[in-house]
């Protein structure tokens, strides 16, 4: 399952998509941690495939 949000900002459109944070997530970093710091994912964060994908079966195609 996915859940889609999508918000409107300022004259830009910010899409993104949940899932449950006991499934598998292809997005997860695995191996050491960076030496730099950057901002954590969220558990429920689905990843830019997965979204790619829920948004094609819903007949929208990536342009960008």
């Amino acid at each position: 399952m996915i859940v889609l949000h999508l918000a409107f900002d300022d004259g830009n459109w910010f899409l993104w998509g949940e899932t449950p944070a006991g499934e598998e997530n292809p997005a997860r970093r695995r191996g050491r941690k960076p030496k730099t710091w950057s901002a954590q994912t969220s558990p429920y964060d689905a990843g830019q495939n997965l979204l790619i994908e829920s948004l094609a079966a819903c007949g929208i195609e990536k342009n960008r």
